[in-house]
């Protein structure tokens, strides 16, 4: 099995470290199944992750495909208001490995934000109205970014009814350092759901910041917010990822279950 490939990049007292890897051999996947109590992804990269630590306070912040499914409900939220969707929506002769009545969340759905170590530092909540990333500077493209990395965690068709996949960005910039992870699921004819996670650290305070926001839309909701005519456009992941953060201008009832993901929340940890 080939070796995870590393890149590591200094700046002031951050160490910036990210890792890609192959999927696992299957007694570790086996492993692995068994201590998380679910079948994992088709795709999962266990030894790949982001990290970021703070050499003079040991702040370490990462994002690892092992943490984030631990995330994953053993309980399947979809089964009640959904199962019946989905069952028709499936042609008699498409099979697949995924059932909607399984005891467990075949859609890998998680809240992860992150694995922290610190032993005096924690994060503090603040008011959503808060801005906590400054947009208008992380899109100034004046500014060179001295390092990008872009590492998948894991993935999964779910038995051709969909797409799942838990992917991590990070961007550093001379004034800061920036992670957004997305989460993003299609489920075929029923819904689009998406969590994004997004910390920023400008180096010129002693203050992480992090928002994590969750969208959900139905199948029906997401198509009357598209452009008409248009092929294919449903498995356009960009379109419906921009499509999602907006929806509420629409007027639309976009939200189809009572996932625990939606919303959002902002935090703050002081170095």
């Amino acid at each position: 099995m080939p070796n995870p490939t590393q890149q590591s990049y200094r700046i002031r007292n951050w160490e910036i470290k990210t890792q890609k890897s192959t999927i696992p051999s299957m007694p570790e996947s086996d492993a692995l199944a068994a201590e998380l109590g679910i079948p994992i992804p088709e795709m999962t990269f266990l030894s790949s992750g982001v990290e970021v630590l703070d050499t003079d306070s040991g702040f370490k912040l990462s994002f690892n495909a092992r943490d984030a499914l631990r995330g994953v409900s053993k309980q399947n939220e979809l089964r009640v208001s959904y199962a019946d969707h989905w069952r028709s929506s499936r042609q008699p002769h498409e099979a697949s490995t995924i059932q909607p009545s399984q005891p467990w969340d075949w859609t890998y759905s998680t809240t992860y934000s992150g694995s922290t170590e610190s032993e005096r530092a924690h994060w503090q909540p603040i008011p959503t109205t808060t801005p906590v990333i400054p947009i208008d500077k992380l899109s100034d493209t004046t500014q060179p970014i001295l390092f990008y990395d872009d590492v998948q965690l894991y993935e999964d068709e779910l038995g051709d009814n969909g797409q799942v996949g838990l992917n991590v960005k990070i961007r550093v910039m001379p004034f800061a350092w920036f992670i957004l992870q997305r989460f993003f699921l299609r489920v075929d004819d029923v819904l689009f759901r998406m969590y994004d996670v997004r910390v920023y650290h400008d180096f010129s305070g002693n203050v992480v910041s992090r928002e994590c926001a969750g969208w959900e839309a139905g199948w029906e909701a997401m198509k009357q917010c598209l452009p008409p005519h248009t092929p294919n456009i449903l498995s356009d992941e960009p379109v419906i990822q921009a499509t999602l953060r907006t929806m509420e201008k629409y007027n639309t009832h976009t939200n189809c279950t009572q996932w625990k993901g939606l919303g959002c929340v902002k935090e703050v940890c002081e170095l």
